[in-house]
């Protein structure tokens, strides 16, 4: 059963989930945890450094990496920003 192509249009990732596995989500979760190592803390600092509470910095470490996971791979964003 496939999706509605007006939920595939809106949310790319959506066909994914098909071709998903354990073996992926290992990997995943373990880039997902190197990634959340170094960003929460970078994320609270800079926060620290422009004023502003720490929480805001967790919220932008937290944000960010969702939205650029669930539509980074879409093919109407460009990758490679390059000079060709």
């Amino acid at each position: 059963m496939s999706s509605p192509k007006w939920i595939n249009a809106l949310f790319p990732f959506v066909p994914w989930l098909k071709g998903y596995n354990r073996t992926k989500f290992r990997r995943d979760f373990g880039a997902g945890l190197t990634v959340a190592v170094v960003l929460i803390p970078q994320a609270m600092a800079y926060a620290m450094l422009a004023g502003l509470p720490p929480v805001y910095g967790l919220y932008a470490a937290v944000v960010a990496p969702l939205i650029a996971a669930m539509w980074g791979a879409c093919s109407s964003f460009p990758q490679d920003l390059s000079p060709s």
